[in-house]
């Protein structure tokens, strides 16, 4: 296995290649577990050169907050600007600011996404680190796009409740059918027709704007949508 568990052995174990195997019976291999060598399993691995047996690694709850990894902590500031008609506001369209706190070379990118999400003629996005002394964070089976599009699209929320718009309605009038940085078309993209399908199945129409407004059977439900974007991610490998 060529991957960040097994080259991290090799090196901290001073082992031959043919000499490591990781069994991960119960999570596949493509979920990220591969690309981070954590602190717990050069000790396991020291263990069981001492007692030249199967040792068994176990972690107190309080360990688990150092020892094998988490999201890094992220704080996003957001600004929105739009004119009345859900058209993005050319004086000041959208200002995203996302602080990141690790030791180590992880960094949650919570601002990527937001560049190419929807059309806006005036976009900063920025992005400042700081390094502390806590455990390293690692990659959490999505990257920094999953608690970055959470926070744009809580402000497109916001901006829609302002402007008495819509949610699906601002984020179609603000679609970008090209890459917005890029100016490059999309080789496929079926957005709209996703916005579309999805508020036919879930009852869209149903929807009352005001919150806290709809209920069932005496409490409170909410209807909700969130545009989600993932990036591809690719590698080369041995050829078989």
């Amino acid at each position: 296995m060529g991957d960040g568990t097994s080259l991290g052995r090799l090196q901290v174990l001073d082992l031959k290649p043919e000499k490591v195997h990781i069994v991960s019976p119960f999570r596949r291999r493509r979920l990220r577990i591969q690309g981070l060598f954590l602190a717990a399993l050069p000790g396991r691995g020291h263990g069981v050169e001492e007692a030249r047996r199967p040792v068994k690694l176990v972690l107190t709850r309080a360990q688990l907050f150092t020892s094998v990894g988490h999201r890094g902590p992220t704080r996003q500031e957001l600004v929105l600007s739009a004119r009345s008609d859900g058209d993005p506001d050319r004086r000041r369209a959208r200002d995203v600011h996302a602080e990141h706190r690790l030791k180590g070379t992880h960094v949650e990118s919570c601002g990527l996404a937001t560049s190419m999400l929807y059309k806006c003629p005036n976009l900063r996005v920025s992005h400042r680190v700081a390094r502390l002394n806590t455990g390293t964070p690692c990659p959490m089976r999505a990257p920094g796009e999953a608690p970055g599009t959470f926070a744009i699209e809580s402000a497109m929320d916001e901006l829609a409740a302002k402007l008495g718009m819509d949610p699906i309605a601002l984020r179609i009038h603000n679609h970008a059918d090209e890459d917005p940085q890029k100016k490059k078309p999309w080789s496929s993209k079926h957005l709209l027709e996703c916005y579309s399908r999805g508020a036919e199945l879930f009852g869209w129409d149903r929807r009352q704007r005001e919150p806290g407004s709809m209920r069932e059977k005496g409490e409170l439900v909410g209807l909700g949508m969130a545009t989600r974007r993932t990036p591809p991610i690719a590698a080369t490998g041995p050829p078989r």
